[in-house]
């Protein structure tokens, strides 16, 4: 199921803490939010849920990305190298090739002749921005951005903050 984070550069204060109102209310206009019906918070601490989605995949991050809570799990953080954007870039760049060759393979000169690919073109899109995936949204920030657009920009070895997670149902 999909999720939205709250990833800050600070630590996050508990009265910055974004609930799913907030979600439905600031990013209402967003690229994604008209298609969000219902966004609930996550039961798991953060540091759980990050550890299963980054380090779950066979272990293979493990070593490039540094997870850590406090006691209680109130409070995460995490870190990553250049390694880790690069190995999970790898992964939707394999994705969105598989997609783009099974476009290449569907289109044939009549299909352009008529200009009758554009389902094709958004499928390949929406693979490319990963639109359905997991977001990135901050306090006080009006913009929302897929996870791995986050993963593109983030500094590597900047630790991060993660408040609240929520998952989202289109």
């Amino acid at each position: 199921m999909p999720k939205i984070f709250q990833i800050e550069e600070r630590p996050i204060p508990a009265e910055a803490i974004i609930t799913e109102g907030d979600v439905m209310k600031t990013y209402l206009s967003d690229k994604i939010v008209h298609r969000i019906l219902e966004a609930y918070e996550y039961t798991e601490p953060p540091h759980v849920t990050l550890r299963k989605m980054l380090l779950g995949n066979n272990g293979k991050f493990s070593k490039q990305i540094s997870i850590k809570a406090n006691e209680d799990g109130s409070i995460c953080s995490f870190a990553f190298s250049e390694g880790f954007r690069v190995l999970y870039l790898a992964q939707a760049f394999r994705e969105f090739k598989l997609q783009l060759d099974s476009f290449v393979e569907e289109i044939d000169f009549e299909k352009y002749l008529k200009c009758t690919f554009a389902s094709e073109i958004s499928e390949l899109y929406e693979v490319a921005e990963n639109e359905f995936g997991d977001y990135v949204v901050s306090y006080g920030c009006k913009e929302i951005v897929t996870f791995d657009d986050f993963i593109r920009e983030a500094k590597v070895g900047k630790t991060y903050y993660v408040g609240s997670i929520m998952h989202y149902v289109t």
